[in-house]
């Protein structure tokens, strides 16, 4: 320890000279005897970093490890650590080390009742080369620090960016920036190498080294990016770079994995959704780009609305194929939510069936008023109780109403337990529907009747059915059977 006193600068770094006999006795036994590290190509410079607040700093970064955005990965901070290091001493070959951070790193797709309830949102990106500039000006500067801890409605949030670098190793990675910019690479690339060495979780030092690498060995840059982007998961661009980047050179499996680390971090970007799924048919997985579109849905722009529609109807035919009534219904609907002027005739029906398999009679009866000239009152009984009040319906049916909606209203109506109706109902169906040529529509009310129990009104269609030359079929005489035995 010396006994003058001072400052002294040397690239954003202050090393502070204290005199031993100012120093309280209590406090000297925290000073411990100091190591410096070399600062290559500048004779007799040197960092001063005692071996105990390495091993402090070290501490407080792992501790602190929530966050930092290199830790949102299942793996702990202390394996990573230890596969950069192998990886930096050669112990490790690049490929092991990518082996290890894509465990378990599949294409994430989003829980379907997450995709659902997530509300819409404009994309979101951070930005690679804008990111890049100022993290360099930064560095440049000595500032590594990234964004302060700030407070939102009491409560304290962290913009989850970066690792911070202790004090000295900020002007250590100042100086390899500066060696770079001044044409220096070798040295640059040993100050970033005894960075990582220090602090292997700290992503700025990788994205130096891939810049170096850029020009020289395509391969090494890209490893280097993927480190960098490893560590630091909120850079969407990197992500979508290095994808970009792998795609050219035919790696489509990892271009797939940047892509999903990208939508991870933003899950409303259209644009990069769209990609993933091209991919995966480039590659032809269809069942895997099928789920993909269907988590796309609810990210697809109003402008893209005929793209949305065509999507969903895709989506609802497939799921209808395999007997999932449910989704397809769900298809349709956030495709009906975000643009209901562009659904044709046939779309609306369409949409009606699925909400009828499903049980959304009020939703069906929803649609089809906004569609029709139907008019529906709606009155509340008020001497009920309040949990068991019940809805009762006045409607009235125009004339011209097309064959499909006028009988998908009779079975919504019937549904919804409107008993009232229902002598109204079959005799809308009769006036209005001629049986030789839509007895179908016939049978779909009857047996709409006969599971709300209702016999005697289901009976008063299967008899002109039974009674018509194309409709006297087996399903509708065991229908007729059944009423009369009920």
């Amino acid at each position: 320890m010396s006994s003058a006193s001072g400052a002294s600068e040397q690239d954003g770094v202050v090393i502070e000279e204290l005199d031993e006999m100012q120093i309280d006795p209590d406090e000297r036994s925290e000073f411990v005897e100091a190591s410096s590290i070399p600062l290559f190509g500048e004779p007799g410079a040197s960092i001063i970093i005692p071996p105990q607040q390495r091993r402090r700093k070290r501490r407080s970064t792992a501790a602190s490890t929530s966050m930092s955005e290199s830790e949102t990965d299942d793996e702990s901070p202390q394996q990573k650590e230890m596969w950069i290091k192998k990886f930096i001493s050669g112990e490790m070959s690049y490929q092991e080390y990518q082996a290890k951070m894509q465990q378990g790193v599949d294409i994430e797709l989003e829980d379907e009742e997450e995709i659902v309830t997530r509300p819409r949102g404009g994309r979101k990106s951070s930005g690679f080369d804008k990111d890049y500039s100022t993290s360099r000006k930064d560095a440049l500067r000595g500032n590594l620090q990234g964004p302060q801890q700030v407070k939102v409605e009491g409560k304290a949030s962290m913009k989850r960016h970066r690792r911070m670098l202790p004090p000295a190793l900020q002007g250590l990675m100042g100086q390899a920036n500066l060696c770079y910019a001044r044409g220096d690479a070798e040295m640059a690339k040993q100050l970033c190498l005894e960075i990582v060495r220090q602090v292997p979780l700290a992503h700025e030092p990788f994205i130096t080294l891939a810049q170096i690498y850029e020009t020289e060995d395509p391969e090494k840059f890209l490893q280097f990016s993927l480190i960098a982007a490893h560590l630091n998961p909120s850079d969407v661009e990197q992500w979508v770079r290095i994808a970009e980047i792998s795609e050219e050179r035919g790696n489509l499996d990892q271009a797939l994995t940047c892509y999903s680390r990208a939508i991870k971090t933003d899950p409303k970007n259209f644009d990069l959704r769209m990609k993933r799924v091209q991919l995966l048919e480039k590659k032809g997985e269809e069942k895997q780009a099928f789920k993909c579109y269907f988590a796309m849905l609810p990210y697809i722009p109003k402008e893209r609305g005929e793209f949305l529609v065509e999507t969903a109807k895709r989506l609802a035919k497939k799921f209808h194929e395999e007997s999932n009534i449910t989704a397809a219904m769900e298809a349709m609907d956030r495709a009906y939510g975000c643009v209901p002027e562009l659904f044709s005739v046939e779309d609306i029906n369409l949409f009606l069936e699925l909400l009828i398999a499903t049980g959304n009679y009020r939703r069906a009866l929803d649609v089809l008023m906004v569609h029709t000239s139907v008019e529906v009152h709606e009155m509340v009984n008020e001497e009920d109780e309040p949990t068991s009040r019940r809805s009762i319906y006045t409607v009235v049916i125009p004339d011209v109403i097309i064959l499909d909606f006028r009988t998908k209203l009779a079975v919504v109506l019937i549904h919804l337990k409107c008993e009232h109706l229902f002598e109204m109902i079959v005799t809308n169906i009769l006036t209005n529907i001629n049986v030789e040529e839509a007895g179908d529509c016939y049978l779909d009310i009857a047996e709409s009747l006969m599971k709300e129990e209702s016999y005697h009104f289901a009976l008063k269609l299967l008899v002109p059915l039974i009674k018509s030359e194309n409709f006297s079929l087996a399903a509708v005489w065991l229908r007729y059977a059944d009423c009369l035995r009920a």
